[in-house]
């Protein structure tokens, strides 16, 4: 079972605060999850290769082709605030 330190851990790097009943529920759902990925060392993977990915090796992916953009004034015309041929935003 998942010690109460290390679920304090785990809550620490991820900047959350826990009550004592999250830190026991916590406990129980992450030492479930463990021992459910312990039954992949009990698959019998011998001669099956590694897989580098599900998608086939080959491209996928449409052409690169270069098509010209809309013009700037084009861009602009329904801008509330331009500058300089640029949008303008308020300050953040």
């Amino acid at each position: 079972m998942i010690s109460e330190k290390d679920v304090l851990k785990i809550a620490r790097l991820a900047k959350l605060s826990l009550s004592p009943e999250e830190i026991i529920k916590y406990q129980t759902q992450l030492t479930d999850i463990l021992k459910y990925t312990e039954l992949l060392n009990e698959l019998d993977t011998e001669g099956i290769e590694p897989v580098k990915s599900i998608i086939p090796s080959q491209n996928i992916f449409r052409e690169d082709i270069s098509k010209p953009g809309i013009a700037t004034e084009e861009a602009l015309k329904n801008a509330p605030a331009r500058e300089n041929n640029m949008f303008k935003v308020p300050k953040i």
